[in-house]
């Protein structure tokens, strides 16, 4: 296949004095720039057919006696220009780019009877181009008529939150001037509304004249708007979904979220790294890892010290951190001797092997030298083929959740094999967090009723009985036992080892509703239950086309009819708009 590309780009700047008027006797002598012909008929129009050809040949008298003066004959009269100091001048900046792309395709043999094979099937045949054209005319006629031109054939007619083309001419007239400010194009679509009849601000596909007037106190303001937007209307019942879910035990979420033995730490000091797959920052122990960056890999809580990963680790992947806490103006990092105080329930307890208590964590403890790095800097979270203390087993998703609000909530345990109740959690289920950000449900259950020295474990349904802190391993029945159906091994449980199923009930209200793309600015017209609702209490992203209301602004039985404009892909309804807006004001009144 054979492909050339042409490219053709033009860059133009320049400055154009059309004329310098000179006032003298009621009259203005013009001197012309022939070679400017083009430019005098693009920017003048009609105008530089009357006044500056014929200029060439002549004075044009541009003020008469009262006595004769009727009606402005001339174009150029009603554009005020008589000011004596003043010299009419265009400042334009044209830029403009223009890409062709010329292809070719075709197939032949390299070889003398040799039959063209089926890779070439996906080659267009003959000559094909595109023609990409971008043009962008900025600046000002004079010190009142200002110009803006941006095309780009790129931009897509039927894209969502895309760049649009613009095209507009404003004049700005003098503070002495009735007429004020005048714009003909998409870019000035609107003019204020009031609180009972209320304006949209109209979208690019719509074309606007628009007029700003005024004498003293008084101001008028004018549109006549050809737009292109078809008119929408949704009805909506106060949303309120019913959930009863059910998970197993087991179903725990995996390889996302951990703790660390301390809290209150230095967060400056913090880092977490993983596994790398690509690329890596350090080697520990002869692997690679990536540090983790905070608020976009990971969040942490130092108020509970727990990490909260984004993406999910796998079965294999490790993860370590690193951090330093103050003690007694004394900074330390993570393991010394005077961090992790009863951080952790060991069944191992050198100190006292037949307790099963609650001890100290630290790299002195030879019990838990496999947590930490050769190095001993490092602290392991995760580790391959080792069952970490510090990953959360605490956490549930819940089925679904719309909003930021959930209520009515219960919660029963049952017995996996037959869905009776189990009672003897009926003291703890209630020590739980709703994270509606992450939709999950954390149960916080704690050993301090059976130690007083106790505090929250991550393991909180480990068999028919919940924990007790004092146990003579080995017991299947207690958490951290490596023989334990739901929290043991080096590996994740499956269905069969399901003790306890957890049932969660709850209701929540939807506030976010989905209208159409491409809705037109200050079009949406919210009522509920026959009252039209202030602004403030919604937001409305116009691109994807959804209005979000405030917190319990939407009860369950509200009734919600929202109108609104949009433009569906580029298309719709074409119409003819018009307002006109009277205003009046002084320092103590306004009326409009």
């Amino acid at each position: 296949m054979y492909k050339k590309t042409y490219k053709i780009i033009f860059f133009l700047l320049f400055f154009i004095p059309l004329y310098a008027p000179s006032l003298s006797a009621g009259h203005v002598a013009f001197h012309p720039y022939p070679l400017l012909k083009d430019y005098y008929s693009l920017i003048y129009g009609q105008y530089y057919q009357y006044y500056i050809l014929q200029s060439l040949k002549k004075p044009i008298l541009l003020y008469e006696s009262p006595s004769d003066t009727g009606n402005p004959s001339h174009p150029l009269e009603r554009l005020n220009i008589d000011d004596k100091d003043e010299e009419l001048t265009a400042e334009l900046n044209l830029e403009g780019e223009i890409d062709l792309n010329l292809r070719y395709g075709g197939d032949f043999s390299l070889k003398k009877d040799a039959v063209v094979g089926a890779g070439s099937s996906g080659i267009t045949r003959g000559l094909e181009y595109d023609l990409i054209e971008k043009v962008i005319l900025e600046g000002n006629v004079g010190e009142r008529l200002y110009v803006e031109f941006d095309y780009d054939s790129e931009r897509s007619e039927e894209g969502i939150a895309e760049e649009s083309n613009t095209y507009s001419i404003l004049y700005k007239g003098k503070n002495d001037e009735f007429l004020k400010e005048a714009s003909l194009g998409n870019k000035y679509l609107s003019i204020p509304g009031s609180r009972y009849v209320p304006i949209d601000e109209g979208n690019p596909d719509s074309f606007a004249l628009r007029a700003i007037a005024g004498w003293r106190n008084f101001y008028l303001e004018g549109l006549c708007r050809y737009e292109v937007a078809t008119d929408g209307e949704k009805q909506f019942k106060g949303y309120k979904k019913n959930v009863d879910m059910k998970v197993p035990d087991i179903d725990y979420v995996k390889g996302k979220f951990f703790f660390i033995p301390d809290i209150n730490i230095d967060e400056g000091s913090l880092e977490v790294y993983r596994t790398a797959e690509d690329g890596f920052d350090i080697p520990v122990d002869g692997k690679e890892f990536k540090l983790l960056q905070r608020g976009i890999d990971y969040d942490f809580d130092n108020t509970n010290g727990n990490i909260y990963l984004n993406d999910t680790l796998e079965l294999s992947d490790e993860l370590i951190v690193y951090y330093k806490k103050e003690v007694d103006s004394e900074v330390l990092s993570v393991g010394d001797n005077l961090l992790g105080v009863d951080a952790i329930i060991d069944s191992t307890d050198l100190l006292e092997p037949d307790d099963g208590g609650r001890v100290n964590f630290n790299k002195d403890e030879v019990a838990f030298s496999e947590y930490f790095d050769g190095s001993q800097k490092y602290l392991y979270l995760k580790k391959k083929e080792f069952n970490s203390y510090w990953e959360l087993k605490n956490i549930y998703y819940l089925e679904e959740l719309e909003g930021n609000v959930v209520y009515n909530l219960s919660i029963e345990l049952l017995y996996t094999v037959n869905s009776g109740i189990n009672s003897n959690y009926d003291s703890l289920l209630n020590n739980y967090e709703i994270d509606t950000e992450r939709g999950i449900i954390k149960f916080n259950f704690s050993d301090e009723d059976f130690n007083t020295e106790g505090g929250f474990y991550p393991r909180p349904f480990p068999g028919e009985e919940p924990f007790s802190s004092r146990y003579t391993p080995p017991d299947p029945k207690k958490p951290f036992d490596e023989n334990n159906p739901i929290y043991g091994g080096i590996n994740y449980p499956t269905s069969e080892n399901s003790i306890n199923t957890i049932r969660i009930q709850y209701s929540y209200s939807a506030e976010s509703f989905f209208l159409d793309f491409d809705l037109v600015p200050g079009s949406v017209v919210v009522t509920v239950n026959g009252v039209t609702l202030d602004p403030a209490y919604y937001d409305v992203d116009h691109d994807f086309g959804i209005i979000t209301f405030s917190e319990d602004v939407i009860k369950p039985a509200s009734d919600i009819v929202i109108t609104y404009k949009y433009n569906p892909f580029g298309e719709g309804d074409k119409s003819l708009f018009s307002a006109i807006g009277l205003t009046y004001e002084n320092d103590f009144f306004h009326a409009r």
